[in-house]
């Protein structure tokens, strides 16, 4: 790989995920876009008030259903099968699927309020009931399990909310040892805080648990090995002014052990150390009766207001946005009793809809304003065309498609395809070939692979309409579109700031799609590297990455370099190619919105 083409990539990356130039504190502006992601009527299963969501490693989906008493499982192209129902392992039912937890191994577990207990659904299908309302045995019986969790070492820990108390399972083989850590009645006969209605259950690097109770409008923290249980969290918020604490449900923790806590008052943040904040009040910011919780990669912080149908983000500076309400996606799926929250690989937030019964799939988009540098040169992808003449006659090996084919939906050629004196659409993401968008029998356009024995060169060999075989030179042109170049030339110590244009077919506008961005170095033209959502580049080897997801406009603008500035030092000294092109999400087909734009940094 050319060593100026591995700094580029590095540049491009160190742009979208640091400030290297910055004149000004940037106002940050966020927008959101809300699509329907399930609901009741395309599932083709029982769908009734989704609760709980969790995704596993392999990016799956998995819904608890309440009112249908099941768990949904989707995939990430969309397919959508039933893991388990009221029929549960066939012998003991599920009633009130409430809450999952989903392990390492990707085994999903589910509590069962209404039944009494918790099954284990194994990746490969299997189901096991791993807890039933006997408990531990004798006095420790569970009833209404909600919250679940778990350790790496295999332990699972259950609350029973209408039980008030703690369980502990302990693999032991293809079985648990089950064993009761802590209840209500132990609680108030030893004077201690009271655990009335326990709900949620979470559990840090260290064993320690941490869980909500509802009725008692507390927080327990409970280490093991021996058992101590210390109330940190209580309905006067600690004894803080003005900051109360009642009726807690949803807990989540980092990977740096700080606890979440949401409670009719607020959200509650408490450190490692103990240190409580309260991050977000209730009335003022728009929000009642708080109810779940989730975190992602970013620092930012997610919590679905019940009643007043809304999820707001508050971000590490404590900035608050509301990223969905009640109107839902606008088009008359509405959101009602937020319930679950989960962030997907992709960044984007999923929240189920318990009144009515949906899954929405919100994405969000940061954009940053700043006084530029005096040298700051925008850098615009898309809105033009490279063309390929070739000038020979050629017949070509074509898949794709239903033929015949013509070169355009007027032309009357067929099934043979002339291309002396036409032009040719390049594609970047296809090694050794090009692409020809042509148009089949029935009029649908369709990017054809046409394949051609090595990319490096400027002549093809090819076989004319007697079956001789020779070799065809072409040449390049260059066609502006939409008023923007399709060449930039830059300076080392130039900024630059990077922006994508698309365009899309009319039928795409208001679908979702990926975005692909590529950049190739013009010495080395059998590599393409692919930016991902990260901000990383990779080597195409067949597999593609996306650098984000839009609901596609009729026009829109992408800033790739997210409001940031990159100075051009002399290791990007070079020529390089850049691609942006789109797949609507469920397509396998991929829409390139221009050819690249030509980037040459000289000294």
């Amino acid at each position: 790989m050319n060593n100026a083409f591995q700094k580029f990539s590095a540049v491009i990356f160190m742009l979208l995920y640091s400030t290297l130039i910055t004149a000004q504190t940037p106002e940050t502006y966020v927008s959101s876009t809300v699509v329907k992601f399930v609901n009741a009527n395309n599932t083709g299963f029982g769908f009734a008030n989704p609760s709980d969501t969790k995704f596993d490693s392999a990016g799956n989906l998995y819904v608890a259903n309440e009112g249908s008493h099941n768990v949904l499982k989707i995939t990430p192209s969309g397919q959508i099968t039933e893991i388990i129902n009221t029929d549960g392992d066939g012998v003991a039912v599920l009633l009130i699927a409430a809450h999952l937890y989903i392990d390492a191994a990707n085994n999903v577990y589910v509590s069962g309020y209404g039944s009494n207990n918790v099954f284990k659904i194994t990746a490969n299908g299997d189901i096991t009931e791993i807890i039933n309302a006997t408990g531990a045995g004798g006095t420790a019986a569970l009833g209404g399990p909600r919250g679940i969790t778990g350790e790496a070492d295999g332990n699972i820990y259950v609350v029973g909310y209408d039980s008030e108390n703690v369980f502990k399972l302990a693999p032991n083989g293809a079985s648990y040892d089950v064993s009761e850590i802590l209840n209500n009645a132990e609680t108030e006969a030893n004077g201690l805080f009271r655990l009335l209605t326990p709900v949620e259950i979470v559990v840090d690097s260290n064993s320690n648990l941490f869980v909500t109770s509802w009725g008692s409008s507390n927080v327990h923290k409970i280490t093991q090995n021996p058992t101590t249980f210390t109330e940190i969290i209580n309905g006067g918020g600690n004894g803080k002014v003005g900051e109360k604490f009642g009726f807690p449900w949803a807990l989540k923790i980092d990977s740096d052990d700080t606890v979440y806590a949401s409670g009719h008052q607020g959200l509650y943040k408490i450190s490692a150390a103990g240190e409580l904040t309260h991050l977000l009040d209730v009335g003022s910011n728009g929000l009642d009766r708080p109810y779940d919780i989730e975190l992602d990669r970013f620092g930012n912080v997610y919590v679905a207001g019940y009643v007043t149908d809304n999820v707001l983000r508050i971000t590490p500076q404590g900035v608050i946005f509301e990223i969905i309400d009640s109107s839902g996606d606008g088009i008359g799926n509405t959101l009602d009793r937020p319930y679950g929250l989960s962030v997907g690989a992709d960044d984007a937030v999923y929240v189920s809809s318990y009144g009515t019964e949906a899954i929405f799939k919100i994405i969000i988009t940061e954009t940053s304003s700043r006084v530029d540098p005096e040298n700051v040169k925008d850098l615009n992808i898309g809105g033009f065309r490279q063309t390929v003449a070739l000038n020979y006659p050629i017949n070509l090996e074509i898949s794709g498609g239903v033929p015949p084919y013509r070169i355009n939906n007027d032309s009357p050629s067929l099934a043979d395809i002339n291309l002396n004196n036409s032009s040719i659409r390049i594609a970047p993401l296809m090694l050794g070939g090009l692409v020809l968008r042509a148009y089949d029998s029935s009029g649908q356009s369709d990017l054809l692979f046409v394949k051609i024995s090595n990319a490096d060169v400027k002549t093809f060999n090819v076989i004319d309409t007697a079956g001789n075989s020779s070799d065809a030179e072409i040449t390049t042109t260059i066609s502006v579109d939409n008023g923007l170049s399709n060449q930039e030339l830059f300076t080392v110590g130039d900024f630059i700031h990077m922006r994508a244009f698309i365009k899309p077919a009319t039928e795409h506008v208001n679908k979702v799609a990926n975005i692909i961005i590529a950049i190739i170095e013009s010495s080395d033209l059998d590599l393409i590297q692919l930016m991902d959502s990260q901000g990383q580049f990779s080597v195409f080897t067949g597999e593609l990455s996306y650098f984000s997801e839009i609901l596609l406009q009729e026009k829109n603008t992408i800033d790739i370099s997210r409001g940031e500035y990159i100075e051009l030092t002399e290791d990007t000294i070079g020529e390089y190619q850049l691609y942006i092109g789109y797949q609507i999400v469920d397509e396998e087909r991929i829409y390139y919105n221009a050819d690249p734009i030509l980037i040459t940094i000289q000294k």
